[in-house]
């Protein structure tokens, strides 16, 4: 969980909101979330899939950006390449654009929050293939 400063939707005062993600039977899922001291109101939302950019970029800030890497891409590229396709809902540009960046770095699979690439993580060892998640960028700052 991460804590933001935002403004109240009610009294408009600032205050602190909670954002994290979380993965629930294999989905990707993220939530934000307030109750305000001043007037009491409160609000809950949540969805699947990857956050809002803003939200991930906070989330990333916090937590630092994580790396998933797999040994012999080469050898695996047919079946890693349809798990990217389906699990991340890539279009064939953005999966053409992904696997021309693997060429170069044939290791580092995909990069982003430490859930996300737990998450990509299961994905993968459910299809049998091996990958390790490593820390790439230390916390700008952490939770108040």
């Amino acid at each position: 969980m991460v804590l933001i400063q935002n403004s109240c939707h009610e009294c408009h005062k600032l205050i602190p909101f909670e954002i994290g993600q979380t993965a629930i039977d294999n989905k990707l899922r993220w939530y934000i979330s307030y109750n305000c001291p001043f007037c009491d109101s409160s609000t809950e939302f949540d969805d699947i899939g990857f956050p809002p950019e803003e939200i991930r970029q906070e989330i990333l800030k916090y937590e630092g950006e994580w790396e998933i890497i797999i040994e012999n891409f080469e050898r695996q590229k047919q079946t890693v390449t349809k798990l990217l396709r389906k699990t991340l809902e890539l279009s064939t540009v953005e999966l053409h654009q992904k696997l021309k960046t693997l060429r170069k770095i044939p290791s580092i699979l995909h990069s982003g929050t430490k859930c996300e690439m737990e998450w990509l993580y299961n994905h993968l060892k459910s299809d049998g293939i091996e990958s390790i998640i490593l820390q790439s960028k230390r916390p700008e700052k952490m939770s108040s």
